[in-house]
């Protein structure tokens, strides 16, 4: 038993033995190891093969494998809700808390509201205890003049939760503490909880131009990524049970592919017809997470987020004495329009990144993937669109809790490739990783930045600050 502790510690932890006492844990761990295969073989040899004990071994592992798997099922449950990477994905019908988000938008109860081309959006009017939309669907105290008054001072907030606010107050939202900072100035905040960048930019072709101004915000919360090229929330997400638009690239051809639901009539097909509406619908979503087959298994969705969360890789390799693997280099530097390789600074070069096969997880990052490559090309498309407006983007980078995580425990951004990418194409972007982590270098605990999986108001008023910093602004 010691043995068995001794190796599952090795595997689990080595990152984090000091340097100095690594060998003697590797003949330490290498010991254990041979001791344990050493028992193994004596006890198979000491074993007498009968009918009677075949059959009650086959039971007991059949027994055990079953109590496993429920352990793992319960385990999944609870965590889903803390961290979404381990949420079921595998969906035949819909959650109470999906019928209950339908049928507040069919209702006209919720602040959500049906739009054919992009959704859903705030709806106008919307009023609780801490959540006004005004008569333009923007999420504020006041109304905007059109046009622009002054058109140097109006800036346009487009993104997802993180922009819009979920959990704090009007007050509190980074574009309300921008208003703030800069008096005389008019931040307008087009964001939308639970949208992708699709969605930002079919919002700012249908809404946004409209308000006028002179500065955009592309706000891009690195779950965003995945949210791109999904057209049925609840595919990614445990809690969102609408429809979207959504980024397609498939046989070296990018497109926008509309709502599947092209009339709010469809949810009561959804409502009345599950089974059939989810399997249509992956039909529709072609990188669909449901479609891995890890997630159909919950001992194997549970071993693989152990795996990817401990960072297990990185702990074998050091037990191994091995450098950590390293992407292909690329000898010659090509022409690459789509966005599938990155620029290292450090060897001057390019490189291709590897990844997964989870087309909505880390592999949502590698450059040779569809997910990623649909991702650049929205991203080349809104950007494009901006300045051939007049106008002056910025596209913001915010991080998430897991992004955050990782930074805490010294490991690669999952995102760098996104970030190599803008830097390659010249884009003005902030990483606002960068300046979370030095304004909280004593604290970067979730408790200190997040509520409810979102920035805090006083995170909010540092980001409107990043902000206007990287605007250059007078």
């Amino acid at each position: 038993m010691t043995a068995l502790v001794f190796g599952l510690a090795g595997v689990l932890f080595f990152q984090y033995v000091p340097g100095p006492l690594r060998w003697s844990a590797r003949a330490l761990w290498v010991i254990a190891a041979v001791w344990l295969c050493f028992m193994a073989i004596q006890q198979l040899r000491s074993v007498r093969i009968t009918a009677k004990k075949l059959v009650f071994t086959l039971i007991l592992g059949c027994l055990a494998y079953a109590t496993l798997g429920l352990l793992c099922h319960v385990f999944i449950k609870l965590m889903s809700v803390r961290d979404d990477r381990i949420a079921p994905r595998v969906i035949t019908s819909l959650a109470k808390e999906h019928k209950l988000g339908i049928e507040a938008m069919l209702n006209g109860t919720g602040y959500e509201m049906y739009d054919r081309e992009i959704g859903w959006v705030p709806r106008p009017g919307y009023t609780s205890s801490d959540i006004r939309i005004n008569s333009q669907g923007v999420r504020t105290l006041r109304e905007y003049a059109i046009p622009a008054p002054n058109p140097e001072s109006r800036f346009l907030c487009m993104g997802d939760s993180f922009t819009f606010g979920h959990g704090v107050s009007d007050t509190e939202t980074y574009p309300r503490h921008a208003e703030q900072l800069r008096p005389g100035t008019e931040w307008i905040n087009m964001g939308i909880s639970g949208s992708c960048l699709t969605q930002a930019l079919l919002h700012y072709r249908k809404s946004g131009r409209h308000f006028g101004g002179k500065y955009v915000v592309i706000g891009f919360m690195t779950d965003d990524a995945k949210r791109t090229v999904n057209c049925f929330r609840a595919f990614v997400t445990p809690y969102n049970p609408f429809t979207k638009p959504f980024a397609r690239y498939k046989d070296n051809v990018f497109s926008i592919e509309p709502n599947p639901y092209q009339d709010i009539s469809d949810y009561n097909r959804l409502l009345s017809n599950e089974r059939q509406e989810i399997e249509r619908l992956l039909e529709i979503d072609y990188l669909t997470w449901s479609r891995q087959s890890a997630t159909t298994n919950s001992i194997l969705r549970t071993a693989q987020y152990i795996y990817e969360t401990m960072h297990l890789e990185r702990n074998i390799e050091a037990l191994l004495a091995r450098e950590p693997r390293k992407p292909r280099k690329i000898r010659k530097l090509p022409s690459d329009p789509y966005g599938r390789l990155t620029w290292d600074p450090s060897e001057n070069r390019w490189n291709m990144s590897t990844g997964d096969g989870d087309p909505y997880g880390r592999a949502i990052w590698n450059p040779d993937s569809p997910g990623f490559i649909a991702l650049t090309r929205v991203f080349d498309v809104f950007y494009n669109e901006i300045i051939t407006d007049g106008r002056v983007p910025l596209i913001v980078i915010i991080p998430g809790p897991l992004d955050v995580q990782n930074h805490r425990k010294q490991l690669p951004r999952l995102y760098e490739t996104l970030v190599s990418y803008l830097k390659a194409k010249q884009y003005r972007y902030l990483d606002f990783l960068d300046a979370l982590a030095m304004r909280h270098q004593d604290d970067l605990s979730y408790d200190a930045l997040f509520y409810q999986r979102h920035f805090r108001g006083p995170i909010n008023k540092e980001l409107a600050e990043e902000i206007i910093r990287a605007f250059q602004l007078p």
